[in-house]
């Protein structure tokens, strides 16, 4: 499951009241909340989309790349 229908059917259940129906001012206090997870989605998009591109056009320097940001974790860890 991709993390946009997992993050849609969250606030889904967030925003219906006990009874089921659909709660507008729940809906309404979570919208930042939305439009943030959902910008940090677009962003993750974005960066697997440029690795993938990276990965079919330069398969020597995504293999660099891998082996610096591994040693970049391994740092951080």
């Amino acid at each position: 499951m991709c993390a946009l229908s997992v993050i849609c059917s969250y606030f889904i259940q967030v925003i219906k009241n006990s009874n089921g129906q659909f709660n507008l001012e729940a809906a309404i206090k979570n919208v930042g909340t939305m439009s943030s997870e959902l910008k940090k989605i677009n962003v993750e998009s974005q960066l697997l989309l440029c690795d993938l591109i990276l990965n079919f056009n330069h398969p020597v320097k995504a293999k660099d790349l891998r082996e610096v940001e591994e040693k970049t974790w391994s740092l951080t860890d």
